[in-house]
């Protein structure tokens, strides 16, 4: 994709000037490309969105993180072979793409992502708790299992973060808090 309308060279002239005219019209400017230590200053010390997002995907890519690397060390401490262990990372898998695709269609659907945030940080919540307090013996793994299937929706969060910040910063106006219209 072209950084700005002018260098999209699939756009007719005429088309490329409404592009302009419309991010003139909007305040959204085309971007200077330069870096400005003043912004960036500016972002740390006053702009408190910039340390919500930031917050935000700290707290989720830590554990996703962890979870991601070990995730067939837990399985296997659950008692599976190595090929086992490989077969049961499958459903792990189609699970965050299930909890991406779906948290998506939800908070398009209801045009707001916060609230789907954090129902998709529910049952990663409920999975770290059974895989605390349930037990290492043969008969549970079972739900040892569906514990840390259900861990795996916090895919689902990463992007619906990202979306909900690029929407904020052209409809907040300069306020420091983004009220969700979209």
């Amino acid at each position: 994709m072209p950084d700005s309308p002018i260098e999209a060279k699939f756009l007719p002239e005429d088309d490329k000037l409404i592009a302009l005219e419309r991010l003139r019209m909007n305040q959204m400017g085309m971007g200077s490309g330069v870096w400005k230590w003043d912004h960036v200053r500016e972002a740390l010390l006053y702009d408190v969105k910039t340390w919500i997002w930031f917050t935000l995907m700290f707290v989720i890519s830590i554990p996703s993180g962890g979870i991601s690397t070990f995730g067939p060390l837990i399985v296997q401490s659950f008692g599976f072979d190595s090929f086992t262990t490989i077969l049961f990372n499958i459903p792990f898998g189609a699970v965050q793409i299930i909890a991406t695709f779906g948290g998506a269609w939800l908070a398009d659907r209801i045009k707001m992502k916060s609230p789907v945030i954090l129902l998709l940080c529910l049952p990663p919540i409920a999975g770290c708790a059974m895989l605390i307090a349930l037990g290492r013996g043969a008969e549970e793994k079972g739900a040892l299992l569906a514990a840390y299937y259900i861990l795996s929706f916090y895919p689902g969060i990463s992007p619906l973060i990202y979306s909900w910040s690029g929407q904020c910063s052209g409809q907040c106006n300069g306020s420091y808090i983004c009220v969700e219209i979209a």
